[in-house]
C-alpha cells in the first residue's frame, strides 16, 4: 500500500459522516465504518450491493431516476439542497437524512462519492421550531444571511397573501413595498454584522407589501438564530394598521384641544405631543417625543417631580385641572411661567400610560394680580373719598361762618376775591370727592340681575331729568326696547349718563336731540344712545372712557370726567363693552353691549 492510499483510507475512515462510493448502476463499491454505524449494515453487506436498500420502499421506484439525472450532468450538490431525505436501517427504521453529492472521475468511469448525515435530531429541532412558529400570534419568518426566506408560519401566509411554498427560497424584500427595497438590503446586511435582539417597535417605522402589491404599517423584532448552518434571522412581524389608525384618531383628538397635550409612558417618557405643546414650550415635536417629561420642568423641582410621576403611576386616577399644587413649565429657552394640569391615566398595549393637558397659568395669574390691585385702588379710593368729605365739609362750614362774621365790615376788594375762590375750589372738591365715591360703589355693591323693560327704564330717567330737559328743551327718542336681564340701578345709572351728556354737550343754543335704540346680536344686545352734540374726535374716544379724563374746559361745560369711566365698569360688569362712534351729520353714538350669560345669570 503506498502512502497515498494509507492517507486516502485513514481519510475516508475517519470521516464525520457516512461515505459510500456509487457507480453509474447504483452499485455501493465502497463504505466506511460510519456507513456501517449509521445503516446497520456491516460492510461486506453494502459493498456490491443496490443503493437502493438504503432508501425507503416508497422511494425506490424514483430513486433510478434522479440517479441518472445525476451522472448526465454531474455536479457537487451540497449537503441539505432539495428535497427531505429519508433513508433506511437494516432493520427496516427509517430516519431523516441529509446528502451530499460529488461526482469522481476513475480508471474505471464516472463515480459518485455521497456523504450521508443522520438529520434526526436536527429534523425534531426543525419541527419543535415550526410548531413553535405555528403557535406565535405574529407572522415569524426566518431568512439566512443572503436574505433568503428559509422557514415562515401560517400567520405569515395570512399577512401577507402568499403560500408557504411560494416565498421559501425567495428573496424577503419581496415582502418590502419597492421603494424601500434597496435601503433594506443594506439595514439587512448591516444586522448580519452585528446581529442582536431587537425588540417590536425599536428603530424607524416599517411597511410590509402584500402579495397583492398593498402596502401596510408593521412593527419589526429580529433575533439571530444560530445553527449548524451558519447564522440566521427570527423576524417578528406584526401589522399596526389597527394601532396606526388609533393613533392617528388620538392625534386629531389632540390638534384639536385647546390646551397642551402630552402623553408620557410609564417611565416618563413622551411618546405624543400636539402643536399647543409645541408653542407653548417652544420645542419642536421631534425634540419633544422620546425626551424624559422632566425636560419641561424647572432644573429645581425635577427631582421632586420623578416622586410624584412614580407616584401616579403607582395609583393612577383621573385629576382635574386646579387640583393638587401648583406647577410651574420651563421653556426651552430656560424661562418658567405658572401651569396648570389635568392627568389622566390611558391603557396601551404598551402598558399604563398617562394624558396631561397643561394650561397656562400666565395671563390668569398677571389679571389676578390686577384685580387684587385693582381691588385695592378701589378700597383706598373708597376710604380717600369718603375721609375727605368730613374736612371739606368743615372748610365750607369756616367760610361761611368767616362771611359771616365779617358781613359787618367793609372788606378789601382782594379778601372778599379769596374767600369766594375757597368757598368755589371747595366746592369743585367736594363734587370730585362726590364723583369718586360714585366710582367706587359701583365696584363695591351687591348685584342683583332680573329682567328689566329698557323702555320703563328711559322713562324713568325721563323723569328723574325732567327739569333739566325742560331748560335744555331737550327730546329723548326711544321705542321698541327690548326687555334684558342687567342690574337694574346699575343700567339706569349707565343710561342716564350718557343721555345727561348728550343733553349737556351741545352746542349753544341748539335744542338736543338724545335717541335710545337696540339691535339683537349673537352674544347678546348692542344699546346705543346718540345725540346731535359736538362729538367726539377719533383720537379721544379711547380716551374719554379713562378716569378724570376730560376735552373741555369747565367753562365751556361742567364735569369732573367721571361718567363715561362709571359707564365702562358697568358695561364689563355685564360681560360688555362700551365705545363711541360718529352720528351723522352731527353728535356722537355711544354703544355698548350686554352678553347673553349675564341675561341667564
Amino acid at each position: 500500500m503506498t502512502i497515498e492510499q494509507n492517507w486516502y483510507e485513514q481519510l475516508v475512515e475517519h470521516a464525520p459522516d457516512a461515505l459510500l462510493l456509487v457507480d453509474s448502476e447504483g452499485i455501493i463499491r465502497l463504505a466506511n465504518h460510519q456507513a456501517e454505524t449509521l445503516f446497520g449494515y456491516r460492510r461486506e453487506e453494502l459493498v456490491g450491493s443496490n443503493v437502493d436498500i438504503l432508501v425507503p420502499q416508497s422511494a425506490r421506484k424514483h430513486h433510478h431516476v434522479h440517479r441518472d439525472g445525476f451522472f448526465m450532468a454531474p455536479r457537487p450538490r451540497n449537503m441539505g439542497e432539495g428535497s427531505d431525505l429519508e433513508g433506511v436501517r437494516k432493520d427496516g427504521a427509517k430516519f431523516a437524512v441529509e446528502i451530499s453529492l460529488s461526482p469522481v472521475n476513475t480508471d474505471e468511469g464516472m463515480f459518485v462519492v455521497a456523504a450521508v448525515r443522520d438529520a434526526t435530531n436536527r429534523k425534531k429541532t426543525q419541527n419543535q421550531l415550526r410548531s413553535l412558529l405555528e403557535t406565535a400570534p405574529d407572522a415569524m419568518v426566518i431568512i439566512n444571511q443572503g436574505g433568503e426566506i428559509v422557514l415562515v408560519n401560517k400567520q405569515t401566509e395570512k399577512l401577507f397573501g402568499y403560500s408557504r411554498e411560494s416565498l421559501i427560497g425567495r428573496q424577503v424584500e419581496v415582502l418590502i413595498p419597492e421603494h424601500l427595497r434597496q435601503t433594506h438590503v443594506g439595514h439587512r446586511d448591516g444586522y448580519f454584522t452585528a446581529p442582536r435582539v431587537r425588540e417590536m417597535g425599536a428603530g424607524q417605522e416599517l411597511a410590509g407589501r402584500r402579495k397583492d402589491g398593498s402596502v401596510f404599517p408593521i412593527e419589526i423584532s429580529l433575533s439571530p438564530f444560530e445553527s449548524d448552518d451558519g447564522t440566521f434571522a427570527t423576524a417578528a412581524i406584526r401589522d399596526i394598521t389597527s394601532r396606526k389608525q388609533a393613533e392617528d384618531q388620538l392625534r386629531a383628538v389632540l390638534e384639536t384641544a385647546p390646551d397642551a397635550m402630552i402623553i408620557v409612558d410609564d417611565h416618563g417618557c413622551i411618546t405624543l405631543v400636539n402643536q399647543q405643546a409645541e408653542e407653548m414650550f417652544d420645542y419642536k415635536r421631534s425634540e419633544l417625543v422620546g425626551n424624559s417629561i422632566e425636560i419641561l420642568i424647572p432644573e429645581h423641582l425635577r427631582q421632586r417631580h420623578e416622586g410624584y410621576r412614580s407616584g401616579y403611576f403607582e395609583a393612577p386616577k383621573r385629576r382635574e385641572m386646579g387640583i393638587g399644587l401648583e406647577l410651574s413649565g420651563r421653556r426651552r429657552n430656560g424661562t418658567t411661567f405658572p401651569v396648570e394640569i389635568s392627568l389622566g391615566p390611558l391603557n396601551t398595549e404598551h402598558g399604563r400610560w398617562a394624558t396631561a393637558a397643561i394650561r397656562d397659568l400666565s395671563e390668569r395669574k398677571r389679571v389676578e394680580q390686577l384685580e387684587i390691585s385693582h381691588r385695592e385702588m378701589e378700597h383706598f379710593s373708597y376710604a380717600a373719598s369718603h375721609d375727605l368729605k368730613a374736612p371739606l365739609r368743615n372748610i365750607v362750614s369756616l367760610v361761611e361762618v368767616l362771611k359771616e362774621d365779617l358781613s359787618e365790615h367793609q372788606l378789601p376788594e382782594h379778601i372778599s376775591e379769596i374767600l369766594s375762590l375757597i368757598g368755589t375750589n371747595t366746592g369743585r372738591m367736594h363734587s370730585l370727592v362726590q364723583d369718586l365715591l360714585e366710582f367706587s360703589r359701583v365696584d363695591r355693591s351687591e348685584r342683583h340681575f332680573e329682567a328689566v323693560d329698557l323702555n320703563l327704564l328711559v322713562q324713568e330717567i325721563c323723569e328723574l331729568i325732567e327739569h333739566d330737559l325742560t331748560n335744555a328743551q331737550a327730546t329723548i327718542n326711544y321705542h321698541a326696547l327690548p326687555t334684558i336681564t342687567v342690574d337694574r340701578l346699575l343700567m339706569r345709572q349707565l343710561l342716564q349718563n350718557l343721555i345727561t351728556n348728550g343733553i349737556k354737550f351741545q352746542p349753544e343754543g341748539q335744542p338736543p336731540v338724545v335717541t335710545v335704540s337696540a339691535k339683537a346680536r349673537e352674544d347678546g344686545w348692542e344699546i346705543i344712545v346718540a345725540d346731535n352734540g359736538v362729538g367726539i374726535s377719533a383720537e379721544y374716544r379711547e380716551q374719554v372712557f379713562q378716569v378724570f379724563s376730560r376735552l373741555h374746559d369747565l367753562q365751556e361745560y361742567e364735569g369732573n370726567g367721571i361718567g363715561l369711566a362709571i359707564c365702562k365698569k358697568i358695561a364689563d360688569i355685564h360681560h360688555g363693552r362700551i365705545w363711541v362712534e360718529d352720528n351723522p351729520p352731527q353728535g356722537a353714538a355711544f354703544h355698548f353691549t350686554v352678553a347673553k350669560r349675564v341675561q341667564k345669570h
